[in-house]
């Protein structure tokens, strides 16, 4: 069975500031909701990401895998070179 065939949309999970994440953790946030929390609040600021999951621990959708389509080689999203 060939896997990955669909070209682009194949799920991964996102690189993460392991350092970030691990002070998520330490306030009590469990593993799968911190790194979407994380991730969704722009992934630079603990704090702001223990905010964005008290305001969206009511989802469900949080507990699961954090996976997001990989990129098709696009460098990152860097706009405006000069």
């Amino acid at each position: 069975m060939p896997e990955g065939d669909g070209g682009g949309d194949e799920e991964v999970e996102p690189e993460l500031d392991q350092g970030l994440l691990s002070m998520v953790l330490q306030m009590g946030i469990p593993e799968n909701p911190a790194k979407h929390a994380l991730y969704k609040s722009g992934g630079k600021d603990a704090d702001a990401a223990v905010t964005w999951y008290f305001e969206n621990m009511a989802d469900e959708s949080i507990n699961l895998p954090l996976k997001i389509k990989k990129s098709g080689g696009n460098g990152g999203g860097a706009q405006g070179g000069d």
